[in-house]
């Protein structure tokens, strides 16, 4: 497997120009200029290819980089995952970094999890006040969240662990906190319904 370096150690040339569309062509080159801005190492198979394209007048600078780049890898189907040294990172498809070593918060209703300001993919493990709570939590976040985040429930250990993009997560995470509340009678009755129903679908394709 072919693997590319991107050292940070460029001429001042390499990432002089902030205009978005010129610094980042595609996936590689925009690698190249992020590492030289900050000091990060990429590392990549052949296979990491893609574009992004802004409209109007996009500036990148050390302070909005990890974003921009973050969020072009995501556009693309891919994330960064730190590896051992200080400042560098894989990039992987997001298919294939879900069950990776990816950065790990807590939080529960009282503590925000400290996400960083990128789309890179980590994971969230939330400790629930009403663990009956979460079954339908999960639910409702299945219906408003994308492709991309892996939800799973886990009542009898009293949380919910979430691998999602930092950025989406934020939102997540605040949907998952106004909801950790005691579930009312008639929402706990129409779960019971609709796992009765889901069974009795599954039982009759087995038929």
């Amino acid at each position: 497997m072919g693997i590319l370096s991107a050292i940070f150690i460029l001429t001042a040339t390499a990432y002089a120009d902030t205009d978005f569309n010129k610094a980042c062509t595609e996936i590689v080159s925009c690698a190249e200029h992020v590492a030289g801005l900050l000091g990060h190492h990429y590392l990549m198979d052949n296979d990491v290819k893609g574009s992004a394209k802004s409209v109007g007048n996009l500036e990148i600078s050390k302070d909005n980089a990890e974003l921009l780049f973050s969020k072009m890898l995501y556009l693309n189907g891919f994330t960064r995952v730190p590896l051992g040294p200080k400042d560098t990172y894989e990039i992987r498809r997001i298919r294939d970094a879900k069950d990776s070593a990816l950065p790990r918060y807590t939080a529960d209703v009282r503590n925000a999890p400290a996400l960083p300001r990128t789309w890179d993919l980590v994971s969230l493990v939330y400790k629930a006040s009403h663990p009956e709570a979460l079954s339908l939590i999960r639910k409702l976040l299945l219906n408003s969240t994308s492709p991309t985040v892996r939800m799973v429930a886990s009542p009898l250990a009293g949380s919910m662990s979430v691998v999602a993009p930092a950025a989406e997560l934020v939102g997540i995470y605040e949907t998952i906190r106004d909801n950790d509340v005691k579930p009312n009678a008639l929402a706990l009755r129409e779960e019971e319904r609709q796992e009765e129903r889901s069974r009795a679908h599954e039982g009759a394709k087995k038929q």
